[in-house]
């Protein structure tokens, strides 16, 4: 158990993700994700839930996708644990914990579409290296 707490520790570096281009779009999407709490105006989406998963979603959706596209089977349960983390649990612990109304099933579908979609954005390098070195 210590070994595996050790390996999910050490695959987690964030060093790949302080690049320019990485956080110009974590910015970016924050600032919208912001811009559209104010003009929503819902009861579950505001500025703290849009800082918490962003900030979550920037550090562990391509941890998720290395670990399924290099099928590290030790890690991908990790990675489960961590995606619903980051898609469900962390909204309603913060709407619950505020007494906000909170509407899951409505959140879901759309924060998994934008993690997935996030994961493979940030995960271009992955993709992509080698693609070039023999050009």
């Amino acid at each position: 158990m210590i070994k595996l707490v050790v390996t999910t520790c050490d695959s987690m570096n964030i060093r790949p993700l302080l690049s320019h281009w990485k956080l110009a779009t974590l910015f970016g999407g924050l600032a919208v994700l912001i811009a559209g709490s104010y003009y929503e105006n819902l009861p579950d989406w505001d500025i703290g839930i849009s800082l918490i998963m962003g900030l979550l979603t920037f550090w562990t959706a391509p941890l998720c996708i290395k670990w399924i596209y290099t099928r590290n089977w030790r890690m991908i349960p990790v990675g489960l644990f961590l995606a619903w983390f980051t898609i469900d649990a962390s909204y309603c612990l913060y709407n619950a914990a505020l007494g906000h109304t909170y509407f899951r099933d409505a959140n879901w579908p759309a924060s998994t579409v934008l993690y997935l979609l996030m994961g493979f954005v940030w995960s271009l390098d992955l993709f992509l290296k080698g693609r070039y070195e023999s050009a």
